[in-house]
């Protein structure tokens, strides 16, 4: 077992919570092993292909009966199994603890492909299900709102019950930290006076969010920056001694029995979703990573409209990605950050645009 704790621990440097999922899947597998009392690193194609089957609650006695106990696996929460047990068997063979990865398959140049692998197993496609699909669930095809215009933006804005959830959203529009980076922050995170937002790599326990993609130096707009400070000299202060232990972070629940402890990702969502739904969106539609991918695409047309100091190099800096992310859309720009590159920013900031950044009348939610 020493081998899958290694491996839970590399992947804990990332992020504890996507550890924990890689566990819950392993775990699940090596009950299943120890029932045929096959150890990990002797497992063949057929042992794992029987695995994906024994999901579906097929009966190996009869492939062409199915248990009559309904599954509730999708097909994406299949490719999900397959594509972690893939990178455990990836970490076993660079380990030297085996030599096949049994959920290997090579297909357009990636180095795992889980569809093609379940590719034969399960169909993807309503029209061709096979015998052991019949027992599979499929999501239906939800409708997010990728990222935001203008005018929908503000719209939500002004649909928020508290000023905390409009500087949350702004945040996420113009910075394009994830919601876990955001809900992280401490009030050390913040400098008024330089306009910064600092990205700490820590796990923070109390509401379970962290940084993704490490630690990093995120500028803002003097706007955004009056934004945050008008939030913490007022609306915060109401609960800001309520519980000491929380009391560093830069957004605090307001009431229940929660209240002055650090905001979690699903009360956010929760909130989130409630202001979509009265600014006349579906509440299927809104997520939270809706406001990082306006970020990426106002940056992108940032760079394709040639502005200097803006660059994918930049956008690695400040939004915790990787170039193989944005490789659809390659620019030959080199300049990196500088105070230039900030003054195009702020000058074109979404915030600039919006009719009032002023909170309203505050309603308990």
């Amino acid at each position: 077992m020493q081998d899958v704790n290694n491996f839970l621990l590399e992947k804990a440097d990332g992020s504890l919570s996507t550890s924990e999922k890689y566990g819950y899947v392993i775990a699940a597998y090596l009950r299943f092993l120890k029932e045929l009392e096959v150890h990990y690193t002797e497992v063949d194609r057929e042992v794992s292909k029987l695995y994906i089957r024994k999901l579906l609650l097929w009966s190996p006695s009869n492939s062409s009966v199915l248990s009559s106990k309904e599954t509730q696996k999708s097909f994406s929460a299949l490719k999900t199994i397959v594509y972690s047990l893939a990178n455990f068997y990836d970490y076993l063979i660079t380990a030297n603890k085996t030599s096949i990865n049994p959920f290997y398959v090579p297909s357009k140049g990636r180095k795992n492909n889980a569809e093609a692998f379940l590719n034969g197993i399960v169909s993807n496609r309503d029209s061709e299900k096979t015998i052991l699909s019949r027992n599979l669930t499929y999501k239906e095809t939800r409708h997010w709102l990728k990222w935001y215009t203008t005018a929908e933006i503000e719209m939500i804005c002004s649909t928020f019950n508290r000023y905390r959830d409009k500087v949350i959203f702004l945040i996420s529009i113009e910075t394009g930290m994830r919601i876990g980076e955001i809900l992280g922050l401490r009030l050390s995170s913040f400098d008024y006076n330089k306009q910064l937002l600092i990205i700490k790599d820590t796990e923070n326990t109390e509401n379970d969010t962290g940084a993704k993609t490490g630690g990093r130096i995120v500028p803002i707009s003097p706007l955004l920056s009056s934004v945050i400070l008008f939030y913490l000299e007022s609306e915060r202060i109401e609960v800001a001694s309520h519980d000491e232990s929380n009391e560093h972070y830069l957004f605090l629940t307001h009431q229940g029995p929660t209240k002055g402890k650090a905001m979690g990702t699903r009360n956010y969502l929760r909130i989130l979703k409630s202001a979509g739904k009265r600014a006349g969106f579906e509440e299927s539609e809104m997520r939270t990573h809706s406001g990082r991918s306006t970020t990426i695409q106002r940056l992108l047309e940032l760079i394709d409209e040639g502005v200097p100091g803006v660059s994918i190099k930049f956008m690695e800096e400040v939004l915790g990605l990787q170039e193989r992310s944005f490789k659809h859309y390659k620019k030959s720009l080199k300049a990196r950050y500088k105070s230039k590159t900030k003054e195009v920013l702020d000058s074109r900031t979404p915030l600039q645009s919006l009719k009032s950044l002023q909170p309203q009348k505050q309603i308990e939610e």
